[in-house]
C-alpha cells in the first residue's frame, strides 16, 4: 500500500505533500521518519520547521473528496 505524506511549515502553515517539491527529503534514523528541506536547512523534530500533517487540509476528514 502507498501513501501520501504531507508536511505544514510552521512559519506560515501552508501544507504540501512531500516529493511534491524537488527539495523535499525523508530520513529514516533509528526507525523515526523524519522530513528535511533540502534548500532551507529547516525539518521536522523538536525545534524543526515543519510537522507531519494527516492531509492536505492538516486533519484526517477536512478535505473535498475524502
Amino acid at each position: 500500500m502507498l501513501t501520501d505524506i504531507f508536511v505544514r511549515d510552521k512559519s506560515d502553515g501552508s501544507i504540501h505533500r512531500v516529493g511534491d517539491d524537488f527539495h523535499d527529503s525523508l530520513a529514516v534514523e533509528n526507525g523515526v521518519v523524519s522530513y528535511y528541506n533540502l534548500q532551507n536547512g529547516e525539518g521536522t523534530g523538536e525545534h524543526g520547521d515543519y510537522e507531519f500533517v494527516d492531509s492536505m487540509w492538516g486533519e484526517m476528514d477536512g478535505g473535498e473528496g475524502e
